[in-house]
């Protein structure tokens, strides 16, 4: 009877799963729409606790503040700005266990809180408060508990030495404007300094890990883990080296000066930290206590999906690509995985066309790293698995391919599409049926596609398929009137002797007047547009706040491509020029006029010759991300737009100009006992200025171009300067339009 009953749930379960029933994870946190009143921290109010705490010996008191100013409001924007989770508490808890654990030796240090910071990086740090942020990619790539107690005591231990304080109040005595491009000895005499602190950090964090009953050996994996990396790095940017240079003659001189690396690191040498940590391994040989793997574990899947959905929302789709083969190797039975594999292929091939048949992977890595790189990365594993001794514990084994090296699954990267596309068609995955439909150009078999996707009963773009299937994405939203736009706070910027200072407190305060001011002449000379200021629409609707950042941001990156690509067509061009005066024959250079669906879809004319024809208003930037279309259709947006303005005063001179000049004039003044002063007055200034730059994002407008930015800088921000200057910028689009559409 039980066996009946196992049978019949597996039945149900793969039912379940062939009819889309149950929908895909591929993250785990969303962000609240109420901006939680614990994480709404006071800038101000830190500041001046800050300042009334016993300041370090040897730095000035307007040092200190500058740096108090920094830690204060730096730390408030991280939660505001979405760079944190804000209520995870089971991820927060966890981490803050091990904190605790960490500093239960020293009771004055207990009260040390851990939040999670959103970010790929393998990294933690702590600030001047005892706060721990520790990044989510940390947690998705150590190897267990053990190792990440190793590194939080690593950071704890700068903490508790009070290193971060030093380290900025130093290196803002050496920051000083005479000083800017001719410090070298100071600045490597602090570098040298900060790599003394690192390795009193290693030695400190193995203490603690040892005492919190966590193997100090486990934490040198995540040495290794770092000097893989810094391997990877390397070839990466040896191999974009060798691309920048192939035309030189004499080629690369020196891919890297080991010697000068050392000298500019801040870090001590890997190797030298490794074999410290070593002799560290074997002083505390310590019998760990029971640590909860599976708790660990759980958390660690929770973490790769948000990595990978991180990466795909920074739009580092090759990242992204990486990482997902390197969980899926390790767990194939996470359909999320497949997903983020096909997703990241079909976005980095829909904004590099060209890339369609090179290496999979391999073909970012230079040569001396990686010799089998024409064979694709399934040659050898070693990109995505440095340590060879963890190759055992791979559960994909069909993709080692043992028996033959002269065959793979596949090679390049559509190869790798069209092998994770049978996959996924295979498991009944269905968010990657509308994945596998924008790579196709072939209609019939795309509309066949989202007929699949659309079959599925929990499913995130729904309406996004069904507009697609219609061929109107863009038409769905061109009747759309609203004109959003963004106000960010007023920056104050001031430049002394010692280096740029950003006036936060002055920002905070005198922003909301200005912008005011700013709102008035919007709602009268652009009743078409609506003015939010950005840090009050965070307090009222979070989750908004940040759907509109990521636009801006995905609107940006997707220009930043689009002049890439241009680029690109450029050389080619110049390249068969030098080609053919090379040759001395004749020849007309025919370059093709590329229009919108062109670039829009570079696949219409590269994969495909039957069947192509794509309506111009699907072929834009929502084939290549569908959340942007979502955002302007459930916003019912038109633009989307972003005012930044930016107040900045030189204020290098000691005097007036009168008595500068008066200074200058006396001669029985030792030039060499007031030199910096002489500087200063001589070359200083007091001058003002200040900018206005306006960004705006219409996708349906096709006419001249969807991505505006206008630019305008004055001297000193007056009102009626400020609201004139503000005028002609937000009128400078609309007279474009206005022009393009009588042309």
């Amino acid at each position: 009877m039980k066996r009946l009953l196992c049978s019949c749930l597996l039945i149900f379960v793969f039912l379940m799963r062939a009819n889309g029933q149950s929908a895909l994870q591929l993250k785990v946190y969303s962000f609240p729409k109420t901006f939680p009143e614990k994480y709404a921290f006071d800038p101000k109010h830190a500041y001046a606790e800050m300042l009334q705490q016993k300041r370090p010996k040897g730095f000035k008191r307007s040092v200190y503040e500058r740096y108090a100013e920094a830690m204060s409001y730096q730390k408030a924007d991280a939660f505001t700005e979405g760079d944190m989770y804000l209520n995870w508490p089971e991820m927060e808890n966890y981490l803050n266990a091990i904190v605790r654990r960490l500093a239960k030796t020293n009771a004055a240090y207990s009260n040390m809180t851990a939040y999670v910071k959103r970010s790929p990086d393998m990294n933690a740090f702590c600030i001047h408060d005892g706060s721990f942020f520790i990044n989510i990619g940390l947690l998705a790539e150590v190897k267990n508990e053990a190792a990440l107690a190793n590194v939080l005591g690593h950071e704890m231990s700068h903490y508790l030495m009070h290193h971060l304080e030093r380290s900025y109040l130093e290196m803002a005595k050496v920051n000083t404007k005479r000083k800017r491009n001719s410090n070298r000895d100071e600045v490597l005499s602090n570098l040298h300094q900060n790599r003394g602190r690192e390795m009193q950090a290693d030695s400190l964090g193995a203490t603690l890990a040892a005492n919190a009953g966590y193997s100090v050996k486990e934490g040198l994996g995540n040495f290794y883990m770092l000097l893989q990396m810094e391997e990877k790095e390397l070839s990466r940017a040896q191999n974009t080296d060798r691309k920048l240079h192939a035309d030189d003659e004499e080629g690369i001189v020196n891919d890297k000066d080991e010697k000068g690396d050392k000298v500019i690191s801040s870090h001590p040498d890997l190797k030298r930290r490794i074999r410290n940590y070593k002799k560290l391994a074997k002083r505390y040989k310590t019998s760990e206590e029971l640590v909860d793997e599976g708790a660990f574990l759980s958390l660690q899947k929770m973490a790769r999906l948000e990595v990978l959905n991180l990466l795909k929302e920074q739009q580092d789709y090759r990242a992204c690509v990486e990482r997902a083969m390197t969980y899926y190797l390790f767990d194939p039975s996470n359909d999320a995985y497949v997903y983020y594999i096909l997703e990241g292929i079909r976005r980095e091939l829909f904004l590099h066309p060209k890339e369609a048949d090179r290496p999979f992977i391999t073909d970012n890595y230079d040569e001396d790293y990686y010799p089998l790189k024409k064979k694709g990365v399934l040659a050898n594993l070693r990109i995505l698995v440095p340590d060879t001794a963890n190759w055992k514990n791979i559960v994909a084994t069909e993709l080692l391919n043992s028996d033959t090296l002269k065959r793979y699954p596949f090679v390049t990267w559509k190869g790798a599409f069209i092998y994770f596309s049978k996959l996924a068609k295979k498991r009944g995955i269905g968010e990657c049926y509308l994945t596998m439909a924008l790579y196709e150009s072939d209609l019939d078999k795309r509309n066949s596609l989202l007929d699949k996707y659309l079959a599925q009963e929990k499913i995130l773009y729904r309406e996004y398929a069904k507009t697609l299937q219609q061929n109107r994405l863009t038409e769905s939203i061109r009747g759309n009137t609203k004109e959003l736009l963004l106000a960010n706070e007023i920056a104050f910027v001031e430049d002394h002797s010692y280096g740029y200072h950003y006036r936060r407190i002055l920002s905070q305060s005198n922003s909301k007047g200005i912008i005011l001011n700013i709102n008035k002449l919007v709602k009268k000379e652009f009743p078409n547009k609506e003015l939010l200021v950005y840090n009050d629409l965070e307090k009222e609707n979070f989750s908004k706040a940040m759907r509109y950042k990521q636009v801006m941001i995905a609107a940006y990156a997707w220009n930043q491509a689009k002049e890439q690509v241009e680029e690109e067509m450029d050389e080619e061009v110049d390249a068969v020029k030098v080609k053919s005066d090379n040759a001395n024959e004749p020849t007309t250079i025919k370059r093709k006029v590329q229009t919108e669906e062109d670039f829009y879809s570079p696949f219409a004319n590269k994969r495909s010759k039957k069947n192509v024809t794509i309506e111009s208003d699907q072929a834009d930037l929502f084939m290549l991300n569908p959340d942007i279309w979502k955002v302007f259709n459930s916003e019912k947006l038109y633009a989307l737009e972003l005012l930044n303005v930016v107040s900045f005063t030189d204020k290098t001179q000691v005097f007036g100009s009168h008595m500068g000049w008066a200074y200058l004039c006396l001669p029985y003044i030792p030039y060499i006992l007031l030199q910096d002063l002489y500087f200063r007055v001589s070359f200083g200034s007091n001058k003002y200025s200040y900018q206005v730059k306006y960004y705006s994002f219409t996708p349906t407008d096709k006419k001249y171009t969807n991505w505006y930015v206008a630019e305008t800088v004055h001297y000193k921000m007056y009102k009626p300067y400020l609201l004139s200057t503000t005028y002609d910028v937000l009128h400078g689009r609309k007279s474009n339009v206005d022009s393009n559409e009588k042309d």
